[in-house]
Protein backbone atom coordinates (compact mmCIF):
# COMPACT_ATOMS: atom_id res chain seq x y z
CA UNK A 1 0.00 0.00 0.00
CA UNK A 2 2.81 2.27 0.66
CA UNK A 3 4.08 2.24 -2.82
CA UNK A 4 0.18 2.78 -4.62
CA UNK A 5 -0.37 5.50 -1.32
CA UNK A 6 2.99 7.57 -3.04
CA UNK A 7 1.22 7.32 -6.58
CA UNK A 8 -1.96 8.54 -5.97
CA UNK A 9 -0.42 11.22 -3.80
CA UNK A 10 2.08 12.27 -6.35
CA UNK A 11 0.07 11.57 -9.65
CA UNK A 12 -3.79 12.80 -7.72
CA UNK A 13 -2.77 15.04 -5.12
CA UNK A 14 -2.06 18.81 -4.24
CA UNK A 15 0.94 17.64 -2.88
CA UNK A 16 1.83 16.32 -6.67
CA UNK A 17 1.46 19.86 -8.26
CA UNK A 18 4.50 21.24 -6.93
CA UNK A 19 7.19 17.54 -7.60
CA UNK A 20 8.85 17.69 -10.33
CA UNK A 21 11.45 15.26 -11.94
CA UNK A 22 11.84 11.18 -10.49
CA UNK A 23 15.61 11.81 -9.75
CA UNK A 24 16.40 10.51 -6.29
CA UNK A 25 17.54 12.98 -3.93
CA UNK A 26 19.39 10.74 -0.52
CA UNK A 27 18.94 14.17 1.66
CA UNK A 28 14.75 15.00 1.02
CA UNK A 29 14.48 11.49 1.63
CA UNK A 30 16.22 11.33 5.03
CA UNK A 31 14.40 14.46 5.80
CA UNK A 32 10.97 12.28 5.20
CA UNK A 33 12.55 9.57 7.07
CA UNK A 34 13.47 11.58 10.02
CA UNK A 35 9.89 13.03 10.15
CA UNK A 36 8.49 9.60 10.21
CA UNK A 37 10.96 8.30 12.88
CA UNK A 38 9.75 10.93 15.41
CA UNK A 39 6.43 11.25 14.77
CA UNK A 40 4.67 7.74 12.84
CA UNK A 41 1.42 8.62 13.99
CA UNK A 42 0.91 11.52 12.42
CA UNK A 43 1.15 10.30 8.55
CA UNK A 44 -1.76 12.64 7.59
CA UNK A 45 -0.85 16.36 9.45
CA UNK A 46 2.83 15.16 8.02
CA UNK A 47 2.02 15.17 4.49
CA UNK A 48 0.90 18.46 4.76
CA UNK A 49 4.36 19.36 5.09
CA UNK A 50 5.37 18.28 1.69
CA UNK A 51 3.32 21.20 0.60
CA UNK A 52 5.06 23.07 3.18
CA UNK A 53 8.16 22.35 2.31
CA UNK A 54 7.44 23.18 -1.22
CA UNK A 55 5.89 26.68 -0.76
CA UNK A 56 8.45 27.98 1.26
CA UNK A 57 11.38 26.62 -1.02
CA UNK A 58 12.57 24.22 2.03
CA UNK A 59 12.97 21.91 -0.35
CA UNK A 60 13.16 22.54 -3.94
CA UNK A 61 10.88 20.97 -6.56
CA UNK A 62 12.89 18.38 -7.69
CA UNK A 63 13.25 16.79 -4.29
CA UNK A 64 9.57 17.09 -2.94
CA UNK A 65 9.12 13.51 -4.09
CA UNK A 66 12.13 12.18 -2.67
CA UNK A 67 10.62 13.60 0.49
CA UNK A 68 7.24 12.46 0.14
CA UNK A 69 8.92 9.02 -0.43
CA UNK A 70 10.60 8.84 2.74
CA UNK A 71 8.16 10.04 4.91
CA UNK A 72 5.42 7.28 3.30
CA UNK A 73 7.76 4.47 3.80
CA UNK A 74 9.76 5.95 6.96
CA UNK A 75 6.07 5.61 8.66
CA UNK A 76 5.83 2.24 7.47
CA UNK A 77 9.18 1.28 9.15
CA UNK A 78 8.48 2.90 12.13
CA UNK A 79 5.16 1.42 12.62
CA UNK A 80 6.61 -2.41 11.95
CA UNK A 81 9.40 -1.68 14.13
CA UNK A 82 7.13 -0.89 17.20
CA UNK A 83 5.94 -4.71 16.94
CA UNK A 84 9.25 -6.33 16.31
CA UNK A 85 12.79 -6.55 17.12
CA UNK A 86 15.40 -4.70 15.02
CA UNK A 87 17.68 -7.64 15.50
CA UNK A 88 15.38 -9.57 13.63
CA UNK A 89 16.31 -11.14 10.25
CA UNK A 90 14.92 -8.88 7.61
CA UNK A 91 14.83 -9.30 3.46
CA UNK A 92 14.21 -6.83 1.09
CA UNK A 93 12.05 -8.32 -1.81
CA UNK A 94 11.74 -5.41 -4.39
CA UNK A 95 13.38 -4.55 -7.30
CA UNK A 96 16.97 -2.71 -6.71
CA UNK A 97 14.81 0.54 -7.37
CA UNK A 98 12.92 0.63 -4.74
CA UNK A 99 14.62 -2.00 -2.85
CA UNK A 100 17.59 0.82 -2.20
CA UNK A 101 14.99 3.54 -0.95
CA UNK A 102 14.07 0.33 2.18
CA UNK A 103 17.37 -0.85 2.41
CA UNK A 104 18.53 3.09 2.85
CA UNK A 105 15.51 3.56 5.17
CA UNK A 106 16.18 0.28 7.56
CA UNK A 107 19.40 1.24 7.77
CA UNK A 108 18.84 4.78 9.15
CA UNK A 109 16.59 3.20 11.57
CA UNK A 110 18.98 1.10 12.55
CA UNK A 111 17.97 -2.16 10.92
CA UNK A 112 20.38 -4.83 9.23
CA UNK A 113 18.63 -6.00 5.98
CA UNK A 114 19.93 -7.84 2.74
CA UNK A 115 18.63 -8.74 -0.47
CA UNK A 116 16.18 -11.73 -1.13
CA UNK A 117 15.08 -12.58 -4.66
CA UNK A 118 12.70 -9.53 -5.86
CA UNK A 119 10.47 -12.28 -7.40
CA UNK A 120 10.15 -14.32 -4.62
CA UNK A 121 6.71 -13.35 -4.24
CA UNK A 122 5.44 -14.21 -7.88
CA UNK A 123 7.40 -17.32 -7.59
CA UNK A 124 5.56 -18.16 -4.37
CA UNK A 125 2.04 -17.43 -6.18
CA UNK A 126 2.24 -18.77 -9.24
CA UNK A 127 3.59 -22.31 -6.73
CA UNK A 128 0.37 -22.19 -4.97
CA UNK A 129 -1.45 -21.53 -8.01
CA UNK A 130 0.25 -24.69 -9.39
CA UNK A 131 -0.43 -26.86 -6.90
CA UNK A 132 -4.21 -26.11 -6.48
CA UNK A 133 -4.93 -26.35 -10.15
CA UNK A 134 -5.52 -22.86 -10.81
CA UNK A 135 -2.42 -22.26 -13.36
Amino acid sequence: MTGESFALFRQHSILGRLMVGDEADDAAFVRGLELAKSDPAGLLHNLFSTRALGLFNDIDAAGLSSYLSGLLIGTEVAHALQSRSRDAGYVILASPKIGGRYAMALDHFGVNARYGDALATVKGLRRIGETAGII
